[in-house]
């Protein structure tokens, strides 16, 4: 194997295939594994898999935006499953300030039925699922809530992948190291070491990119979240 080198696309190689297909196959070239008769392609895929969920995780490219109703007799609004981390809670193109149960409990007893504009969204271990904002508004209005979201897991070689296509040599170089890392083979576990640097290479290209970008920079709204309680 040559660590860090793609093998060049084969006629054989180019007809049509999905993405996830084209990555697992340039894998195998490069595991010397066409006949699949070291890893199969469940364990490539759960692989693949753990490398989308890494780089979500190490990077935070993942992000989504929903738009949800208010109420003006209720509080408390279910989130997505996918959701990862909050990020920004907008009601009415104003920010709203993300605090713990505990700080609005301090800052206000009687928070839970106080009316008006809301200015605080409350988020942490007592309810994962949901966030709660106060005041309640008076009149219905949409609140914005961008995250970051967890990746959709990849679960057959049809599937598609929820990063871009930019990420494609970071999950390959993860993949091919992850495999040999358990190998029994002490060779193969020792390149595989040396793909997994290259994949961290990646990661740290991919920060440095991000760094640049608006959404990295920007900071979309200032509150005193402590963390979880």
């Amino acid at each position: 194997i040559l660590v860090g080198q793609l093998r060049p696309t084969t006629y054989w190689e180019r007809k049509v295939m999905t993405r996830v297909e084209k990555l697992i196959d340039k894998v195998r070239h490069e595991l010397s594994d066409l006949d699949k008769s070291r890893w199969s392609d469940v364990g490539l895929l759960g692989i693949l898999t753990d490398a989308q969920e890494d780089i979500v995780y190490k990077t935070n490219c993942f992000h989504k935006t929903i738009n949800i109703l208010t109420s003006v007799d209720k509080n408390t609004y279910v989130l997505p499953e996918d959701v990862r981390l909050l990020k920004s809670i907008a009601f009415n193109n104003s920010s709203l300030s993300l605090v713990t149960t505990r700080w609005i409990e301090s800052f206000n007893k009687d928070w839970k039925t106080a009316k008006g504009n809301p200015s605080y969204a409350i988020y942490d271990n007592i309810d994962r699922g949901a966030i709660k904002i106060t005041p309640i508004p008076t009149e219905p209005e949409e609140i914005a809530i961008t995250y970051l979201a967890n990746p959709v897991p990849v679960l057959s070689l049809t599937d598609d992948l929820t990063i871009d296509l930019s990420y494609d040599l970071g999950l390959f170089y993860y993949i091919v190291a992850r495999a040999l890392s358990r190998d029994f083979d002490a060779q193969d576990v020792n390149v595989g070491s040396r793909y997994m640097l290259l994949y961290n290479k990646e990661i740290k290209r991919f920060l440095a990119e991000s760094s640049k970008s608006f959404l990295a920079t920007s900071r979309p709204f200032i509150c005193p979240y402590q963390g979880f309680v």
